[in-house]
Parts: C-alpha cells; sequence; structure tokens
C-alpha cells in the first residue's frame, strides 16, 4: 500500500516504519539545525499534533492508542490541507490503512487495530479483497471477538456473493474459528453471541424452525449439561450421545414435559409440520406476497420432531425447512464449557429472542456485543415485522396538536423488568414493547422453556430466581388471570422463595390489586422473620412495599408506620395495622392527611440499623435496600430531597444504576407531591444519573411523569442531545428512538421531519445497521408522513444490507408500498428473493407480475 502512496520504507534509515499526509510535509532539518517543535510558533496546531503522535510510536511501536490516534488524525490533516472531495477521502482511507498495517506490524495480536485496519480498507477494496483480508486477518486473530465482526461483514456487506446457504456455511465456521483463537477470555461470550446472531438470521429469513432449534441445542448442551459430566464424558462421546438425543424426538427446551437432554424421558407425539412449498391461486406478484404473508403466519409452530421415524412418503410432502436435523445445529455446539456469565448471557439473549423481559435480560446489563446494533426483535410478528415497527407511532401525535396530550405509552420502544421498584410513572400493561405481544405458540414455548432453564445445573441460584420472576410478571403482562396461575405452580415448586413472593405482590401492586399485594407482603414478611437463614432478608421485602406504597399507594406517612410495625417483631402488628389502615382509607375517600410520627421514624431507622451488617445470601440486594430505605427516611425526617442527597453522596453502592435510580425517585416523588414546578434537582440528578447509564428506561419516564403531572418541561430533547453527544455516532440506537419520539411530541413542523429523519439515519448506522427492527421503523416513519418515495429508497437501502429479510421483500412485494415498484421492479426483487435463498411457502414458478 505504501507503493500506492508513493513512499518508500523507512526502516533502514532509522525513521518510524509510517507516513501521515503531511509528514513529507514538514521542513528538513538537520541534527545542527534548530528544532521546529522547538517554536510554538512555527508549527500550526495540526502538524503539531502530528509530530507529537509520531513522536509516541517512535519512542514506543507497541502505543495501540498512539497508532490508532495517528490514523484517526489523518482525516483531520485532510480537513485543514486539502479540498474535501471523494477522491481526497479515498486518499485518507489508504493512508489509514497504510498506517495502521504498519502498526500491525509491531502488534499482531492487536485486535483493535486489526478491526481498525479492515475498516480503513472496506472504503478502498472491493468484495473479494476485502475477504481475503478478512480471511488472513481471522486466521492470525487471538482474539474471537475478531471472528464476530468477520461474522457480521459476511452477512451485510458482501451483497454480490451473499445467499442464505453460504451464510449459513459462514456460521457453520465461525464457532470452531473461535475455538483456534488463542485467548480464551472471550471465547463463551462470542460463541453466545454467535448463536443469538444466526437464530436472529434464520428467523428473519423465514427459517423460523430451524431459528428455534439452534436455540434449544444451545441451551441443551451448554446450559442443562452439568460441570459433573463435562469433566467426566469425552467430547466425542458427549456429542454423539447429544445427537441420538436431538433425532430421537425426545422433548426438548420449550416443550411442556423437557427434563434436559440428559435425563431420559418418552418421545413426544408429532405435532404437525407444515407441508412443502404448494402451488398458488394468485395472479399477481402482489396477491403471491399477501398469500405468503398469510401462510407464514398460520403456519404450525414445530420445534421438536425427530428425524428416525419419518417415513419416505412424510418426507415427500413436508415442507423440509420444517425439520431441524443435527447438522444444522451441530455446528453450534462445541466442546466448551461456559463460564457463568456466558451462560447468564446465553438465557438473557434467549429470553429476548423469544420476547420476555425480566431481571436477567434488562438490569442494565453492559453492551459487550460486536457492534451497536439494537438486538431485540419482534418475536411474535412472524414475517410482519412491520406491523409491530407501526405500532410506535400509533401513540404520538405527529401530524395533530403540538400540545402532545399524555400517552399510555411514553417510550414504548425499550422495556425494563416492571417488578423493579421505580416509583415512574405507573407502568401500565399497555405499556409493552412490541416484541412483548407474544402469539399463543411462542408464548407456551417461551414458558416451558423458562420453567426448565429455572433448574438449569449451569445457572447459579439468583439467575434461577430471575427467571421465575420473569415468567412471572411476563405472565402479568399476557393478562393478571394468567399470571396469577403461573404464580401458584412457581410458588408450589419454591415456596420459601421470598423474592418470588416479593414479585408476585409488586405485580398485584401494579395491576391496581393492592388488597392481594398488601396481603403477599404481610404475609413474606412473616415468613421471613421465621426463617433464621433469610430474616435479614425482609428488610428487602420492607422496601419494595414501602416505596411502592409510599409512591402509588396510601402515601409516604403509612409507609413509614408500616416499618414502625414491622421492627416490633410481633406478626400480628403488621396485619392489625394493615386491617386498620383500610378501614381508616375507606372513610377519608383514599386521601392520607396523617402527620409522619417521629417516634414511627425512629423506630423504623432501628429496623434498618439492626439489618445492616448482618450476613446473607444476597448481600448486594440487602445492601441497595438499606441505601434505598435510609435515603427515604432521611426525606421522611426533613422533608427536603437534599436530606435524602445526603446519605446517597455519602454510601457507594455496587449498582450505582439501581441506586441512582432509587434517590431519583426521592426526587421525583417530591416534585409530584409539592407540586414544585421548579424541578432543578430533580432535572440535575437525572441528566447525571443518564449519562452515567443512557440505557435506564425508568429515569427517561421519570422525566415524562415529572413534566406531566407537575406542568415541568425538563428539556428532554437537550438532554437526549447531550446523551447522544457523549457516545459514538453509532452508537445507542435506543436513545436515538427516544430522541425521534420526544421530537414527535414536542413539533410536528417540517423542522420536526428532517431532524426525526437524521435521528433515524443515524439509528440505522447511515446504511450500514442489521438491526431490521430499526429499517422497519425507520420505513413506517416514511408512510407515516406520507413520503412514498422516500419510504422506497430507505426499503432498498435496508435490503443491501439485510439481504435475508424475508419481511423486506414482502412489504415490497405485497404490503403498502408494492404500488410504488413497477412490474419488472417487482419481478427483479422477487428474482433476488428467490437468489438470495429466501424461504418461501407457496411457490412462485407460475406467478406472473
Amino acid at each position: 500500500m505504501s507503493s500506492v502512496c508513493g513512499y518508500e520504507s523507512d526502516r533502514e534509515s532509522g525513521r518510524p516504519d509510517f507516513r501521515s499526509l503531511d509528514g513529507m510535509a514538514r521542513p528538513n532539518t538537520t541534527d545542527s539545525g534548530p528544532d521546529p517543535a522547538a517554536d510554538p510558533g512555527f508549527l500550526d496546531e495540526t502538524q503539531a499534533t502530528t509530530m507529537r503522535l509520531e513522536a509516541r510510536v517512535r519512542h514506543d511501536s507497541h502505543d495501540i492508542d498512539a497508532w490508532q490516534q495517528l490514523a484517526v488524525h489523518q482525516q483531520t490533516i485532510a480537513q485543514s490541507s486539502f479540498t474535501s472531495s471523494r477522491l481526497t477521502q479515498h486518499a485518507v482511507f489508504i493512508v489509514q490503512a497504510d498506517v495502521l498495517r504498519r502498526a500491525l506490524h509491531s502488534n499482531p495480536e492487536s485486535s483493535e487495530l486489526a478491526l481498525a485496519y479492515l475498516d480503513a480498507c472496506a472504503h478502498t477494496m472491493d468484495d473479494d479483497a476485502m475477504l481475503s483480508e478478512w480471511t488472513r486477518v481471522v486466521r492470525a486473530a487471538t482474539d474471537p471477538r475478531v471472528v464476530v465482526h468477520h461474522v457480521r461483514f459476511c452477512q451485510t456487506s458482501v451483497a454480490a456473493r451473499f445467499s442464505v446457504p453460504w451464510m449459513a456455511r459462514v456460521y457453520a465456521a465461525a464457532v470452531q474459528q473461535v475455538l483456534e483463537c488463542r485467548s480464551f477470555e472471550n471465547a463463551g461470550m462470542c460463541v453466545v453471541e454467535l448463536v443469538h446472531c444466526a437464530a436472529l438470521f434464520y428467523r428473519e429469513a423465514g427459517f423460523g424452525e430451524r431459528a428455534y432449534g439452534v436455540y434449544q441445542a444451545a441451551l441443551e448442551w451448554y446450559v442443562m449439561t452439568s460441570n459433573a459430566m463435562c469433566d467426566s464424558t469425552h467430547g466425542v462421546h458427549r456429542m454423539q450421545e447429544f445427537r441420538e438425543f436431538w433425532c430421537s424426538g425426545r422433548p426438548r427446551v420449550g416443550a411442556a414435559t423437557a427434563k434436559g437432554w440428559t435425563v431420559e424421558n418418552e418421545r413426544t407425539a408429532d405435532n404437525g409440520m407444515d407441508q412443502g412449498p404448494v402451488e398458488c391461486d394468485a395472479e399477481s406478484i402482489s396477491e403471491w406476497a399477501q398469500a405468503e404473508l398469510s401462510r407464514s403466519q398460520s403456519a404450525p409452530f414445530s420445534c421438536a420432531t425427530g428425524t428416525l421415524d419419518i417415513t419416505e412418503t412424510q418426507l415427500g410432502t413436508m415442507d423440509p425447512f420444517a425439520l431441524t436435523v443435527f447438522e444444522d445445529v451441530e455446528p453450534f455446539l462445541c466442546d466448551l464449557v461456559l463460564d457463568p456469565d456466558a451462560a447468564r448471557a446465553l438465557v438473557s439473549l434467549f429470553m429476548q429472542f423469544v420476547g420476555i423481559v425480566g431481571p436477567l435480560t434488562c438490569v442494565f446489563p453492559v453492551q459487550r456485543s460486536a457492534s451497536y446494533e439494537l438486538s431485540w426483535t419482534v418475536s411474535g410478528a412472524g414475517d410482519d415485522m412491520f406491523s409491530a415497527a407501526s405500532a410506535l407511532f400509533v401513540d404520538s401525535t405527529y401530524g395533530s396538536d403540538s400540545t402532545g396530550a399524555q400517552s399510555t405509552r411514553a417510550f414504548p420502544f425499550v422495556s425494563l423488568p416492571i417488578t423493579l421498584d421505580t416509583p415512574d410513572t405507573p407502568l401500565t400493561y399497555a405499556h409493552v414493547c412490541p416484541w412483548q405481544r407474544l402469539n399463543d405458540s411462542t408464548q407456551k414455548f417461551a414458558y416451558d422453556a423458562l420453567e426448565l432453564l429455572a433448574q438449569a445445573p449451569m445457572l447459579d441460584q439468583t439467575s434461577r430466581t430471575q427467571l421465575r420472576i420473569a415468567l412471572l410478571e411476563s405472565s402479568f403482562v399476557q393478562s393478571p388471570e394468567l399470571g396469577t396461575r403461573m404464580a401458584r405452580r412457581l410458588l408450589l415448586q419454591t415456596p420459601e422463595c421470598l423474592a418470588l413472593w416479593n414479585a408476585l405482590a409488586k405485580m398485584h401492586a401494579r395491576v391496581g390489586d393492592w388488597p392481594s399485594a398488601r396481603k403477599v407482603w404481610a404475609n413474606a414478611v412473616v415468613q421471613a422473620q421465621e426463617m433464621p437463614a433469610e430474616r435479614v432478608w425482609k428488610i428487602v421485602l420492607c422496601k419494595s412495599w414501602f416505596v411502592l406504597e409510599a409512591t402509588h399507594g396510601w402515601g409516604l406517612a403509612a409507609a413509614v408506620d408500616l416499618l414502625a410495625c414491622v421492627a416490633t417483631g410481633e406478626p400480628s402488628a403488621i396485619q392489625r395495622f394493615v386491617e386498620a389502615k383500610s378501614a381508616d382509607m375507606t372513610q377519608t375517600g383514599n386521601a392520607d392527611t396523617t402527620q409522619i410520627d417521629v417516634a414511627d421514624i425512629e423506630r423504623a431507622q432501628q429496623l434498618v440499623a439492626d439489618c445492616t451488617g448482618a450476613r446473607c445470601t444476597d448481600p448486594d440486594e440487602v445492601h441497595l435496600a438499606i441505601l434505598t430505605l435510609r435515603c427515604w427516611l432521611a426525606y421522611a425526617a426533613h422533608g427536603d430531597p437534599q436530606a435524602a442527597d445526603s446519605i446517597y453522596n455519602q454510601s457507594p453502592s455496587k449498582h450505582p444504576a439501581l441506586s441512582a435510580l432509587a434517590i431519583c425517585s426521592i426526587h421525583l416523588h417530591h416534585a409530584l407531591t409539592r407540586r414544585v414546578h421548579c424541578t432543578s434537582d430533580l432535572r440535575a440528578r437525572v441528566h447525571r444519573a443518564v449519562l452515567a447509564d443512557p440505557h435506564t428506561t425508568p429515569l427517561w419516564e421519570m422525566m415524562f411523569a415529572a413534566r406531566n403531572a407537575c406542568g415541568s418541561e425538563l428539556t428532554h430533547a437537550r438532554l437526549v442531545s447531550t446523551v447522544l453527544a457523549t457516545h459514538p455516532p453509532d452508537a445507542l440506537p435506543d436513545v436515538r428512538m427516544l430522541a425521534m419520539y420526544v421530537a414527535l411530541r414536542k413539533d410536528t413542523s417540517r423542522n420536526c421531519t428532517s431532524h426525526v429523519r437524521f435521528l433515524l439515519r443515524r439509528a440505522t448506522r447511515d446504511g450500514s445497521s442489521q438491526s431490521l427492527y430499526m429499517w422497519m421503523v425507520y420505513i413506517a416513519f416514511e408512510l407515516k408522513v406520507g413520503t412514498m418515495g422516500r419510504a422506497k429508497r430507505v426499503l432498498l437501502a435496508a435490503l443491501r444490507v439485510c439481504p435475508w429479510a424475508k419481511s423486506l421483500y414482502l412489504l415490497a412485494l405485497g404490503g403498502q408500498l408494492s404500488n410504488e415498484f413497477s412490474a419488472a421492479e417487482s419481478q427483479a426483487l422477487a428474482r433476488a428473493m428467490v437468489r438470495a435463498g429466501v424461504r418461501t411457502r407457496l411457490s412462485l414458478a407460475h406467478i406472473s407480475a
């Protein structure tokens, strides 16, 4: 590459083995002459930065940060020295690739340099050259994350060679390439991410059975296998046993009778499979696309059919893609024991895949994926993801007056565990993400899978409890009746699980069934007092009851009285308090006029002090509960959130996001109950918390709640812009969607439309995102504002990076955009869909445009 730039090698001259754009422009100096860097006025800032970075890499060729800064600095040199043009930009990429290639000579094991180098090459090489370069880098890679990036590149950037079978071979080779990397530090997490990406890929390409089969196999192999079996059984023998299990038709994860592949179990009856592609009566491609969509949505859900007893007659009539054979899932199974974090991540991603939000999924996890993508997809939408994406605009005020009436879904695109102790806008059950609207078959599969995984030997007790809580709250999301039945089943299995009792009480409170909620809490507190090993855990129960009672129940004074009753240690005192308070509230019309008693605060503080420092099975949860109650009691004693701030600032927490949520809740409660229109304290606290963790959904909810209840404008758009400015341009797609939603609610002018388009371009990473859901949201917006031509261009741009996406083809051929495509264009799209290997259930052989 250096010969292309006209530069000779510097190895023999003793100068650094690299060149930058202004490297030849510096004045020549001799050993006896003055040093230009010694005169601050001699060099401009760009040249001074160049010389400083060159000096750093000359001094230490292993300074990876200096090499990266030097490569990025070439863009600054070009902007200050040359006219901006495509040729100039091309030259910059060439020089950047040259700098990074030379950096890799000194640091061959640096994955950061390798990925930066390949990113620069992508702008100067064709597809074949890039594939060759990627192959060379992957073979030399020691970091398995490079393999994940390679898979993403093949899936989105090689449109000329792409097909579903070719991509399946790429995924099949990727897991083995991860194991060949010399560093095993991230091997488990990379295998988990490959499983998730492959499952999303298969489902979006129409191969739903294979997508679920990949996850079934991975969960059985990695999570439902004990460490003892991994240690005692050779990998080859274990694989052979797993092959026999998979082909036998015994129930797998997701079946009601499944017990894990290592446990002998009876085979399940065949639940029916879809027939192979059949002739279609449609006379046009548009009619075929509509029939194909209807057929896909009505197809039977088959995920556990064995292959041993299938007859030739059945093979001749069935859809071959409805059967996931062992060879389809074998590439994702390797002789690797996942560490606890990777095992939890696999289960968490599976929950996302089936559309369930729970504590294991969304307690603000740090993004560890190989790229900035919104990994959520719509599990129950089948091939009609567009309808789910369009739901985002149902409650927006776009096209109406700009006052912005309060919606039941203030933040409808990122969700959170409902059982979190958050006094936000009470999360109603209209407030659920589109991906949580499960159809009957998907719901049964997901619930049966979670029940089995809650007994997985590779998960710790905390993770199992979190799975049960996720199952409980997801059932309540569907309906309170279903949630109550599910709670009975789970509590019969683990009646001593106080966390599950706590979650049940909170779910009753969320749906407004406060008598049931208080009864469950009272019984759970009494149960905790009678269990020596869990006695300290009652403070967690008290914290949840206190927070929700103070914010959505009887009020702060009643919540303090409640803690004072618990402090007495008398089981009957709590029940008497609940009965007396219920009668009092009935007489006063649910208006709590009770003054907070200082003696009650002191007894409550003593209860908290008695639990501080005590040994327990879950110290982090107990510590957070103690900190939360100390802050609330300080606020109750002084009536000023500054008192709570003083406690919070002196008590560091291991979970800063959750503790920040607790203190912000106090500020929000003060603003709502005192009707304080100047919410500067709340704004400042939320501002700091959101900057630290922008994915914490309840913090954003607090802003909407304060604005709507107090009439206080918390400058949503400004805060969102500040958060986005502190992260890379292609990061935080969920926050960019929030910015879009805020803009739609605030303004309906043409400027707003342009601003939303800008946000959506960034959310789709300027055309390089492989998040199909994000693309569907972009198309839905353009259709919402009536710009059909733009919607068509966005769809074609999405197909360039997501050529496997069946829902995009169906939207173009038979959806709202079908009239925008000519007959020739529709035929070309249909041929492209067939060439890409996208699965169709109806034959296209006799369809004419």
